[in-house]
This record gives structure tokens, C-alpha cells and sequence, in this order.
């Protein structure tokens, strides 16, 4: 399932948050620009080795959880889900697993208190 809508069997994939989407939310994600969403087909693109970890290093399933956790509906629109700071946080997240990293993210509590000061 897409995981920014309810589409079956996503083909597109948006590397920078090891996520698969369908075809009309991949649109919504290149328009985001590649330094918020880089995306690629699953089946008509080549894959690099670090792109293949990324995806390794996310799914749908965490980036949901991950998302809900601090807040942030799957419903919420494309535009504004992927330019908040949680999506800053997921996306290094990615980056830290696939390239054997240790990264630890602030807890919600601690993006509250960091947002209200």
C-alpha cells in the first residue's frame, strides 16, 4: 500500500525515506525537489547500493509509526508532511542506518519543548 494513500501495489519509491508510493503521490514527491524526496520507479530505474540500503533501513510501516509517534497523520497533505522537521529527523534516520551510523533522534517531548522555546 502507498504509504501516503490507501493505492495497492506502490511502484515508485521515494529513497530518502526508504518508503513506496504509488504513481500519483510519486508526482507529489518530485515536486517536493530531490533534497526532500528522492524518487524512483521500483522497476524502470537503475539502483545504486546505498539507495538499496536506505530502503532496506526504512519501509512504510516504520516511517508510519515513526511519523505517528510525533504526531504527524498519514493523512496529513504531501506538501506539508514532508517539510516539517519530522521529516528532517526520519530522513537522517534513514541515512545514519544504511550507512551504519549510530543516530538518535529526539524524543517527541523533546521536538515539543525545542518548538515552543
Amino acid at each position: 500500500v502507498c504509504v501516503d494513500c490507501p493505492m495497492k501495489n506502490p511502484q515508485w519509491a521515494s529513497v530518502s525515506y526508504g518508503v513506496f508510493m504509488c504513481l500519483e503521490c510519486s508526482g507529489k514527491h518530485r515536486s517536493l525537489g530531490v533534497h526532500l524526496s528522492y524518487v524512483r520507479s521500483v522497476n524502470m530505474d537503475a539502483w545504486k547500493q546505498t539507495e538499496l540500503k536506505k530502503m532496506l533501513a526504512g519501509g512504510n510501516a516504520k516511517f508510519l509509526a515513526f511519523f505517528k509517534k510525533y504526531g504527524v497523520a498519514k493523512e496529513t497533505p504531501v506538501t506539508e508532511k514532508y517539510n516539517t522537521k519530522v521529516a528532517e529527523i526520519y530522513r537522517e534516520v534513514v541515512s545514519a542506518a544504511a550507512e551504519g551510523r549510530k543516530y538518535t533522534p529526539p524524543s517527541p517531548s523533546e521536538m515539543q519543548s525545542q518548538s515552543s522555546s
